[in-house]
């Protein structure tokens, strides 16, 4: 199939660098990132007035907001770990569920800075990305291709922290020390210090929080993607001439 295409779309690079099967056809390859859907990414009146009231709830708190599936790729676990080692100036809340959540409320056990939410609707996931101080983002395998809902929470300009993993295009979305920080993958005790990191500097969160929010925007908006994807049927329109 490869051999056949004419072209191979790929969502970052670092996808392309990771995989014994596009590095064979590189020539072939061109990157077009996921594009965040813009009602997702826009904070409408009714997930303010929500976002407000998580704020008002957790005054004086440096809340962590994570979102994903509850499997083994998605990393909570290491969220979970890794809030063991914060103090009670946090509040973590953790959105989705899955088979691992069962597990994952378990390994919490007495952590009261945790709350699991469940799945959420749009409105109430809007609100959660607009009233946290920091994005978790703990995937941990390749599995993690791009990461949307990371990017989505960049375009609310949160920093992000995340594991730093191969071949996976999640340290494309988040550049490391431009809009967030990685992590040594699958360490929750790294994971901790970087969160530390922003939660002990104000300044850098709001610095690179515009960061991710100009890069969710610029790279990954949909008017982005229309034009690469256009730019990509134009190129094949005159290969074909």
């Amino acid at each position: 199939l490869l051999r056949r295409a004419e072209k191979v779309v790929a969502t970052s690079p670092n996808y392309i660098d990771g995989s014994a099967y596009l590095t064979r056809f590189r020539e072939k390859c061109t990157v077009i990132p996921n594009c965040a859907d813009s009602t997702r990414v826009t904070a409408d009146e009714l997930s303010k007035r929500m976002a407000e009231e998580i704020a008002r709830a957790n005054e004086g708190k440096i809340i962590l907001f994570a979102l994903g599936r509850h499997v083994p790729y998605k990393g909570m676990e290491y969220l979970v770990r890794a809030s063991a080692l914060l103090d009670e100036r946090f509040a973590v809340f953790i959105g989705g569920e899955g088979p691992l959540t069962p597990s994952l409320k378990k390994l919490a056990e007495g952590d009261d800075k945790i709350t699991f939410l469940g799945v959420l609707d749009d409105p109430t996931c809007k609100a959660y990305m607009q009233a946290c101080d920091i994005f978790c983002f703990p995937s941990v395998t390749k599995n993690e291709a791009f990461g949307l809902a990371l990017a989505e929470a960049m375009a609310y300009g949160k920093p992000a922290v995340t594991f730093h993993i191969e071949g996976s295009g999640v340290n494309f979305v988040s550049l490391n020390g431009v809009t967030g920080l990685e992590a040594k993958n699958a360490d929750a005790a790294s994971f901790a210090a970087a969160v530390g990191t922003l939660a002990d500097d104000r300044a850098l969160r709001l610095k690179m929080g515009e960061a991710a929010k100009e890069r969710a925007l610029t790279c990954f908006g949909e008017s982005a993607f229309r034009e690469q994807v256009q730019a990509l049927f134009d190129e094949l329109g005159e290969n074909s001439l």
